[in-house]
């Protein structure tokens, strides 16, 4: 018998012992969770952001006049080589500002929220999915926005229904010359259920209504 072999017999032999009087086992559940709650970067978003709210109006949460903390670097840097899943495209790091929003999570996925600000129109929200297992970002997606810009301004307004499901209802407005000096305010009003899963969202149309509104 060579000598490693010799060797770990009697470690074998500890373990084996310390197992069979229940001194030793091994639970993947607990042993998931326990790399997941030292994660490093689980930790940092868990202390410095919210976990997210049942409802959540944009406009109120995140106006323009409400200066919003950059993202620490650290993260940003995991974050912005990943493919956005909706819009096939990566963040602009190199011409907007990031911030962080809220988390929230389940076994497998700690699930945070960044702002993205455009200083020419508008904030939008991004879905960063971060696997516990695999202690890796899977994918970042598309989420809403707040804003407006030269005749056209949007916001939206959450509501959840579960922690996987939600209905956001977003209302877009446009405005349009007329040539007697009077415009059209077209209104839209769009109903969405949105459904969580670990790697992207599954958005589904609810309801459409468009109003127009003749000012002078």
């Amino acid at each position: 018998m060579k000598l490693q072999q010799l060797l770990i017999l009697p470690l074998l032999l500890v373990v084996n012992l310390a197992s069979s009087f229940g001194y030793y086992s091994i639970d993947e559940n607990k042993s998931d969770l326990f790399y997941a709650n030292n994660d490093t970067l689980i930790n940092q978003i868990r202390e410095t952001t919210p976990v997210r709210k049942k409802l959540l109006d944009y406009e109120k949460a995140f106006p323009f006049k409400l200066s919003l903390t950059e993202m620490p670097t650290s993260i940003l840097e995991l974050i912005k080589y990943t493919e956005i899943e909706n819009l096939n495209n990566t963040l602009d790091t190199s011409l907007k500002r990031y911030s962080l929003l809220d988390h929230f999570e389940n076994k497998q996925t700690f699930y945070f929220r960044v702002i993205e600000e455009n200083e020419y129109c508008c904030r939008i929200i991004y879905l960063v999915y971060y696997d516990k297992l695999t202690s890796q970002v899977s994918s970042i997606s598309y989420f809403g926005i707040y804003g407006g810009d030269g005749g056209w301004e949007t916001t939206s307004t959450e509501s959840w229904e579960s922690e996987s499901i939600l209905t956001l209802k977003k209302l877009v407005i446009n405005d349009y010359d007329n040539i007697d000096d009077s415009y059209i305010e077209k209104k839209d009003s769009l109903t969405y259920r949105y459904e969580i899963l670990s790697s992207k969202i599954n958005v589904t149309l609810l309801d459409s209504v468009r109003t127009e509104t003749v000012i002078r």
